[in-house]
């Protein structure tokens, strides 16, 4: 039996890693490559091909894609797209998996769902077969978006403290890409993943100072303020434009509750809620 070739591209990032992880689990090393921007710093485990990568430089494509069999994207819009995915499928890659956004479906007029659209549209244009996971929020974004203002602040300002999301694992994430990566039972379909249970931004500070309690720690100060005064208090942590991206995506949770799409309806393991995940991550929340 011939095993298939995986690249994973962004194997640093939280998604890459954990995929990597699970589809080691079934593979040997020989059977993976990862592709990185400077190979010099890269640490993987033993075994696993590294190469240099970039998926906006069209010159490292061959490197990248040459004898892989199934591919692990994520979305680079400013990419050469169909310079990207005609050399991916002239070197004999046949599958793609993207992780693509949900909110090509929870918000379709807005800017992450146009940029998505834009990189899942290429591939289909390409004649590669295809899968898109399109993730909902992340579970770590509470760790990426809130810990630089406790840190620098003491305090985390938060506008529309009820919005509502499903947050989502990246170890989810990656379980569903391994079933897109091993078998055909998601090919040409686009699957939306979230977690398995709706949960408030003030749920899940509650949450982590519930978890700080127990540890001996002080709660952190949940501070309920305007968005535009959260714009203003966040704009040495966050871009703009991603203020203004997350600001509509609270509003729209503020506003209606999000329709739930576990993973585990695909790989038929529990889905991670969001108060596993946290214990699992403990550290960047206690070390505040």
């Amino acid at each position: 039996m011939v095993l298939p070739r995986f690249l994973i591209v962004g194997a640093n990032g939280a998604v890459g890693r954990e995929l990597l992880h699970q589809l080691l689990a079934l593979f040997p090393p020989s059977q993976i490559r990862v592709s990185t921007r400077n190979t010099a710093t890269a640490k993987f485990p033993p075994g696993v091909e590294i190469v240099q990568g970039d998926l906006s430089d069209d010159t490292s494509y061959h490197r990248m894609f040459a004898g892989v069999d199934r591919a692990f994207l994520y979305s680079v819009p400013e990419a050469p797209l169909g310079q990207l995915f005609l050399t991916a499928k002239g070197e004999g890659v046949h599958h793609v998996t993207l992780l693509s956004s949900l909110s090509i479906e929870d918000d379709p007029e807005g800017m992450i769902a146009a940029t998505q659209r834009k990189v899942e549209d290429a591939i289909i244009h390409s004649g590669l077969l295809y899968t898109f996971i399109r993730a909902g929020n992340f579970c770590s974004n509470a760790s990426l978006l809130w810990i630089p203002q406790v840190e620098q602040t003491g305090k985390l300002w938060m506008a529309y403290p009820d919005a509502q999301s499903a947050p989502v694992s990246e170890s989810d994430i990656a379980a569903t890409a391994v079933v897109a990566l091993t078998t055909d039972k998601l090919v040409n379909q686009a699957i939306g993943v979230t977690g398995p249970g709706q949960i408030s931004h003030r749920e899940q500070i509650e949450a982590i100072n519930c978890l700080r309690r127990i540890e001996g720690k002080q709660p952190i100060e949940f501070v309920v303020i305007t968005p535009e005064d959260w714009k203003s208090k966040t704009s040495k942590f966050i871009p703009e434009d991603l203020q203004d991206q997350l600001l509509r995506f609270w509003a729209l949770g503020d506003k209606r509750r999000p329709a739930l799409k576990p993973s585990e309806k695909v790989t038929g393991k529990p889905s991670q809620r969001f108060d596993e995940w946290l214990a699992c991550n403990k550290a960047a929340f206690l070390k505040l």
